[in-house]
């Protein structure tokens, strides 16, 4: 994994990914980026190429990405709602 995030906020960075959010990524086998921004969670999906499937392949595809997207955000909800971020500034840190 790799965890960026502004400096100052390390603490809350190891608050959010919890070592239970991490395993739920490795056994799902999640492939996406998860960005946490001005209160708003992006999830980018690794570009899939759909060529060739029928239009039911497709609906059950996006059906898959919504379902782990869906496990994801019951822990992110968990882990987010007693958090109240204040703009500290934009370096980032590795962790």
């Amino acid at each position: 994994f790799i965890v960026s995030v502004p400096h100052g906020y390390e603490i809350e960075a190891l608050e959010i990914f919890t070592p239970e959010l991490l395993v739920l990524i490795l056994d799902l086998n999640i492939r996406m980026d998860i960005e946490l921004i001005n209160n708003h969670i992006y999830f980018f999906v690794e570009q899939k190429h759909f060529f060739g499937f029928s239009f039911e392949k497709h609906i059950k595809m996006l059906e898959q990405e919504y379902d782990i997207i869906t496990k994801l955000m019951f822990i992110l909800n968990s882990n987010l709602k007693h958090f109240n971020f204040e703009k500290i500034g934009t370096k980032t840190t590795f962790l």
